[in-house]
């Protein structure tokens, strides 16, 4: 990532594996194609489209959307509380999933499917692009790529006008399909990492007892968390590679 000239992002945005003639063929019935931008571009379209993302996704502005935020979370925590009364409940797939997915629309104003859409079609789409998908399993997966692409098309089309991060690009010039390209990896990738990381913080806490103790101790203060996360960042990144091919 040092060296741009030498190793480029071209594909970043390619599946890992070849995917069959028939899931092809699927994604191709709605147009599916996914342009250079941002992170599978370089030079100035990259610069150009960072200039106009930096601001939704900043320290500052993350500061100052902390107050909602926090809202989000509590919000979160009262939902998970309800649910426990039924049994135990899965974190990665409550907590975890909704304070990421609730905040990245919260910062940027993009629009968001509901939660079980949004989830299926995040793991879907992760599989098909940067798993290792079985042939027969690539037709099911495919679907649901397609069924995202054409719902996120339409909500980018219909963003003319508004605030949000789509229609800024729009009126920065970048076309339809960039920021098409653009949205399907943030949609997904924006939250779904999160959610991997703060999971993957829960699950070294639950281990730990005594930490999951002390974590639930108002006395502790924040020192306990932002130790835990920082531990966890070091160690079990969600992210712990990233594509690049040579030039």
């Amino acid at each position: 990532m040092g060296d741009p000239e030498s190793y480029v992002p071209d594909n970043a945005l390619t599946t890992n594996v070849a995917l069959v003639p028939a899931a092809r063929r699927i994604l191709a019935t709605v147009g599916f194609q996914l342009p250079p931008v941002l992170a599978s571009a370089t030079g100035e379209l990259h610069r150009k489209v960072r200039r106009i993302t930096t601001p939704y996704f900043s320290a500052t502005t993350v500061r100052r959307r902390l107050p909602d935020i926090r809202g989000i979370c509590r919000d979160s925590i009262r939902e998970l509380e309800a649910e426990l009364e039924s049994g135990p409940v899965d974190l990665s797939r409550t907590i975890a999933f909704s304070v990421p997915a609730r905040s990245l629309q919260l910062l940027s104003g993009m629009p968001a499917p509901g939660p079980s859409v949004l989830q299926r079609w995040s793991a879907d789409s992760l599989e098909l692009f940067w798993g290792w998908p079985e042939r027969s399993r690539q037709v099911g997966l495919a679907r649901s790529a397609a069924d995202f692409y054409a719902w996120l098309s339409n909500e980018v089309k219909e963003s003319h006008g508004e605030e949000n991060l789509f229609a800024d690009l729009l009126a920065a010039g970048i076309d339809l399909e960039r920021v098409v390209s653009l949205g399907y990896f943030l949609v997904i990738a924006g939250q779904e990492t999160t959610r991997m990381l703060i999971s993957t913080a829960l699950y070294r806490a639950l281990e730990d007892r005594s930490l999951w103790s002390a974590l639930g101790n108002p006395q502790s203060g924040p020192g306990t968390a932002n130790e835990l996360i920082r531990e966890t960042l070091r160690t079990n990144s969600s992210v712990p590679t990233w594509r690049r091919q040579s030039a």
